[in-house]
C-alpha cells in the first residue's frame, strides 16, 4: 500500500513489549503508511476508541470487549516472580523456574508443576493498582487461595511492579512475554488458576467499513505474533 494512517492505542505493556518489532516489520513492508501510536490506562483507551479518536487498541478486559468488533491477538500467562535469594524458593525449589525455561516454553507443558498461592501465603506482594486488568486477576487468584494478601505497594504499570520486584523482598504477578531473554533476578512460578491465561483481543470502534490501512495491519499482526 502507497498511503494510509493507522492511530492506535496500547498499555506501557503492549507498546514496550508487544508491538515494537511488529511495528517495525509492517512499516518496512508498508513504508507509505503512517503508524501513530498512543500510551494510556485501559480505561482511557475505551474512551477514545467509543469516540473513534484511535483506530484499532488492545484488550483482555471481557467488559471492554462488548462494545467493539473484535479480532483475536494472542495470549499471555500470568506467572508469579518472586526475588531470587528469598528463602521459599528453597522449599519451592522443584516448581521454581527461570527466564530460560520461560523462553523454552515449560511453563506451557502440562508435564511443567503449577502452584497456589496458598503456598505463597507469608510473602508481601507488589501489585498493580485497581482498575487494571492484572489487578482484579490477581484479586480473584487470591479469593480462590482463601487470603487478602499483604501489600507493600502498588503501582499502574506492569513493567514498573516487575523491576521493584527485583529489588523488594516480595512477589508479583508478570506476563511470560515479560520474561522472556529478561536477566532479572527472580524465580518464575506457573500458576494453577484458570484467570492466568488471558486472551488479547485487537478491538476496532464498530463501523460499516474497516480502512484498508487497517485491516492489513490486523492481518500482519495475526500472522507475525
Amino acid at each position: 500500500m502507497s498511503s494510509g494512517h493507522i492511530c492506535m492505542g496500547g498499555s506501557h505493556y503492549l507498546n514496550a513489549y508487544i508491538l515494537p518489532e511488529i511495528l517495525a516489520q509492517f512499516s518496512k513492508k508498508n513504508p507509505g503508511i503512517e503508524l501513530e501510536l498512543v500510551e494510556h490506562s485501559a480505561a482511557t483507551l475505551s474512551a477514545m476508541l467509543s469516540a473513534h479518536e484511535l483506530d484499532l487498541t488492545f484488550s483482555c478486559n471481557e467488559e471492554f470487549m462488548e462494545d467493539f468488533e473484535k479480532y483475536p491477538a494472542f495470549t499471555d500467562y500470568i506467572l508469579l516472580a518472586v526475588q531470587e535469594d528469598q528463602e521459599i524458593n528453597k522449599a519451592m525449589e522443584k516448581f521454581a523456574l527461570t527466564p530460560e525455561d520461560i523462553s523454552n516454553g515449560r511453563h506451557l507443558l502440562e508435564t511443567c508443576p503449577s502452584v497456589s498461592l496458598e503456598q505463597f501465603r507469608e510473602m508481601e506482594y507488589i501489585l498493580l493498582s485497581e482498575g487494571n486488568n492484572l489487578h482484579e486477576r490477581s484479586m480473584r487468584m487470591f479469593h480462590e487461595a482463601g487470603y487478602e494478601p499483604d501489600v507493600i505497594m502498588e503501582n499502574a504499570q506492569l513493567v514498573t511492579a516487575y523491576h521493584l520486584t527485583e529489588h523488594f523482598p516480595a512477589a508479583t504477578f508478570v506476563s511470560d512475554r515479560l520474561v522472556r531473554n529478561s536477566q532479572a533476578r527472580l524465580k518464575y512460578y506457573k500458576l494453577n488458576y484458570e484467570c492466568a491465561e488471558r486472551e488479547f483481543y485487537i478491538l476496532l470502534p464498530k463501523q460499516n467499513y474497516i480502512p484498508v490501512a487497517v485491516k492489513a495491519f490486523i492481518d500482519y499482526f495475526r500472522e507475525n505474533i
